[in-house]
């Protein structure tokens, strides 16, 4: 049974309305374990990225006040965390990955083939972006995260 979200009763109106626009309406409580954790999606070119707001009580308001930000400059931040998983993984792409009867990709193509799913926010500071790697890395997920509000994506790890 899926429960009902909980409203955002603490946010002023300004900030709820620049949420629900951006993010389409949370549509469901994660029953994982946390306190508070909400899936939905945002709608970006008719592509649906996948958003999860996790956090407790204390910093709930401020991972949502991310969310915004996030989202109304997410090209910037895209780009970023592209960079990330591209300074991490091109090389070892061209050097072990790549079928042996292909050129090697440069940067811009080797970004070119990353798709934004999911943006996650943890902890009031924390984003993770994960893309798909068009089977670059046999199906992978690649996430590139930043623990500090956006302002560095330094992590890129493959699962």
């Amino acid at each position: 049974m899926v429960k009902e979200p909980t409203p955002f009763n603490t946010l002023d109106s300004v900030s709820l309305l620049r949420l629900r626009k951006l993010c389409a309406e949370l549509i469901e409580e994660d029953t994982s374990g946390k306190e508070l954790a909400f899936r939905g999606t945002y709608l970006r070119s008719d592509k649906e990225i996948g958003l999860y707001f996790e956090s407790d009580t204390e910093c709930f308001e401020e991972n949502l006040a991310l969310g915004v930000t996030c989202l109304e400059n997410l090209s910037c931040y895209e780009e970023q965390a592209q960079m990330a998983i591209c300074d991490r993984y091109l090389a070892i792409y061209n050097e072990n990955w790549k079928d042996h009867d292909k050129p090697f990709l440069t940067r811009d193509q080797f970004v070119a083939n990353l798709l934004l799913v999911r943006i996650e926010f943890y902890e009031a500071t924390n984003i993770c972006l994960d893309f798909e790697d068009n089977e670059m890395f046999a199906g992978h997920q690649i996430t590139s995260a930043s623990l500090d509000g956006g302002i560095t994506f330094t992590v890129a790890e493959m699962q």
